[in-house]
């Protein structure tokens, strides 16, 4: 399945709640803007509650639209639980940000198989764990357009360094 942009599925969300419309809104018309949570003053009668207001504003260049709007809609979860998981790999394969972000994306299409992350979308850390003889990676997101914030941790072993014995003195005293 193809991957669409969560600024075209919301797009496609606000050209199914404006059918009338004489031509359909694209990325390409608007500018995404300002966003942050939003709670409704009034939620009776609505079948979905939005949590999430964010603005568009209509580009000088768009041949079918002018002016913006604030829209109102529900950011989804991930479906990821937060905490850590240890997983397999090299350190090689995990200090790469793109192979992070790979794996990432290969367990969120699981549940969302239209979506991708893109790097500048994520924030990715490594931090050394000496307790646990692990290096901790963790990817993070913030006002993303279609999910909620999010924060996962992937513990990725370091194994023990190996010594040269070639290297060594070979010439023991004693027996």
């Amino acid at each position: 399945m193809a991957i669409i942009t969560a600024e075209q599925q919301l797009c496609d969300l606000y050209n199914a709640a404006n059918p009338s419309l004489p031509h359909p809104l694209t990325p390409d018309d608007v500018t995404f803007g300002s966003r942050g949570p939003y709670t409704p003053e009034d939620t009776e009668g609505m079948e979905i509650i939005p949590n999430y207001a964010l603005n568009m504003t209509a580009r000088e260049d768009s041949p079918h639209f002018f002016e913006g709007i604030t829209v109102h809609y529900r950011r989804v979860p991930t479906g990821f639980t937060g905490g850590t998981e240890l997983v397999d790999g090299t350190l090689t394969d995990w200090n790469d940000d793109d192979f992070v972000l790979g794996y990432f994306n290969t367990l969120l299409q699981r549940q969302y198989m239209r979506d991708a992350f893109l790097l500048e979308e994520v924030e990715i850390t490594r931090v050394d764990n000496e307790t646990e003889k692990t290096r901790d990676v963790t990817l993070s997101f913030r006002n993303h357009i279609k999910f909620t914030d999010d924060t996962i941790t992937w513990m990725v072993h370091v194994p023990e360094e190996k010594f040269d014995l070639s290297g060594a003195n070979g010439e023991l005293n004693g027996f």
